[in-house]
């Protein structure tokens, strides 16, 4: 999972083993406390409508407003486009570590 802001020089990436509301919602407070977001500086995070991510039960921290993209509009989400780019490298790859995926070449998916 990756939020990111549009300085490019303060990422902020969580490599999850799961996904639910619970554990978004402890990414969220921690995305909204490592960019300073608050009363005074404000987040819009376009999400899809995954279930984690429209839960009642999502705690969203103050400055960070969720705006729901439609249905069906994987055009609208940026990071649908990087897929083309990954899916065919690494389709029927195993990796027996996250090291050794972190690590695979760099020219092959470029």
């Amino acid at each position: 999972m990756r939020l990111f802001n549009l300085r490019p020089d303060k990422p902020k990436e969580w490599i999850l083993p799961y996904v639910n509301t619970k554990l978004f919602s402890r990414v969220l407070k921690d995305f909204a406390a490592h960019f300073g977001v608050g009363q005074n500086k404000r987040i819009v995070l376009p999400l899809d409508q995954a279930g984690w991510h429209m839960s009642d039960q999502l705690q969203v921290p103050e400055g960070i407003h969720l705006v729901p993209l439609p249905p069906y509009s994987p055009e609208l989400q940026p990071a649908e486009r990087l897929w083309p780019l990954v899916d065919e490298p690494l389709v029927n790859q195993a990796f027996e570590t996250l090291s050794l995926f972190c690590h695979f070449p760099d020219e092959v998916l470029l």
